[in-house]
């Protein structure tokens, strides 16, 4: 797709790994809103059997599960032309970029904070904010677990086993010349186990967001990270050698030492 790409779960019938470049300088972004892009209109990716996507319907049944893009619609959207950029909003809502997550965990707008939400507006005013760290890769997938992950049985399209949790890897620059990696998993399992089938009021306070190593998403996940980005992972310079730190407001998060 323009500016990323996707690996499919062939039996989960939705993206296993995304990979993507972003640019947030001014530049190379326009003025337009989602809204001016026109409706969001999800579609099947013709170039893979429709068998190994997940449809529309699916998440028009249950509906407290939103389309819950991996890649960004904000984050992809740029490019040296107006085209580009309209090519590149439209490249995230084919269903392959899409996962189920529950609207409490997935919106960071509304009535609703989510925390994966939060994640991405947090990355995004940061890459926006500064010109030195405007150009980002990410990487982000499901955490799919063997027997922990919510089952649905669907009349369309049979059984939907929904991921419990999200990793994201954040490579950026830093200030001082080189780059880093950031590591996170983040939880929906809370929203899932107290709002089954979805009917029901909850509350999304009780999310789970955590920093964690390279290794870290590596233990639970077949994604395997090279020997250079592990080595800029910034929890190897953490004080306490710690693999992974509870996140509760963006002052928990650790970039590196003092000045890095």
């Amino acid at each position: 797709y323009h500016h990323f790409s996707i690996v499919m779960h062939a039996t989960r019938r939705m993206p296993w790994l995304s990979a993507g470049n972003v640019d947030y300088r001014a530049l190379s972004r326009d003025e337009r809103s989602r809204g001016d892009f026109g409706k969001d209109q999800w579609v099947l990716d013709e170039r893979m059997e429709s068998r190994y996507q997940i449809p529309k319907g699916f998440y028009d049944r249950w509906r407290r599960l939103d389309y819950g893009h991996l890649v960004r619609r904000e984050d992809n959207c740029w490019g040296a032309s107006a085209d580009e950029i309209e090519f590149a909003n439209a490249d995230t809502f084919h269903m392959t970029n899409c996962t189920p997550q529950h609207e409490a965990f997935n919106r960071d707008a509304f009535q609703f904070s989510g925390l994966w939400g939060q994640l991405e507006n947090l990355v995004s005013r940061q890459a926006t904010k500064d010109s030195k760290l405007s150009r980002l890769c990410i990487f982000s997938g499901p955490v799919f677990t063997a027997r922990k992950d919510l089952k649905i049985d669907d009349e369309e399209v049979g059984k939907v086993y929904v991921p419990l949790s999200f990793w994201k890897v954040i490579v950026a620059p830093k200030r001082r010349g080189g780059v880093g990696a950031y590591g996170f998993i983040v939880s929906q399992s809370q929203e899932l186990q107290d709002d089954p089938p979805f009917v029901e009021d909850f509350s999304p306070g009780a999310l789970e967001a955590h920093q964690v190593s390279l290794a870290a998403i590596e233990s639970k996940t077949a994604v395997r990270f090279g020997s250079a980005l592990k080595a800029v992972d910034a929890l190897k310079t953490h004080p306490e050698h710690t693999e992974s730190i509870a996140l509760h407001s963006p002052a928990d998060l650790w970039f590196g030492p003092p000045g890095a």
